[in-house]
């Protein structure tokens, strides 16, 4: 395979990905309804950061998780959603 050929594998297989990431991206959420903040978390520091949650909820901070459970594609337009923007 030459470098050219190689490039153009690459770009097939994540333009594949790109169209299809609505159902590539998977992801889990809790509480991001009305949340002032939302932590956003991805493998092991999953389970730091809900202890991180408690805290600040016991705290009275209005706090959501969203932990990623694919990277990518990343959920470019659910964390925009939750941004307002």
């Amino acid at each position: 395979m030459n470098a050219e050929a190689q490039e153009k594998c690459v770009h097939r297989l994540v333009d594949k990905i790109r169209k299809n990431a609505e159902k590539i991206v998977a992801l889990d959420e809790s509480d991001t309804e009305n949340a002032d903040v939302v932590l956003v978390s991805y493998g092991i520091t999953s389970r730091v950061s809900i202890k991180a949650i408690e805290m600040a909820k016991a705290q009275g901070i209005k706090v959501g998780h969203l932990r990623l459970i694919t990277v990518w594609p990343f959920p470019e337009e659910r964390i925009r959603a939750l941004a307002g923007a």
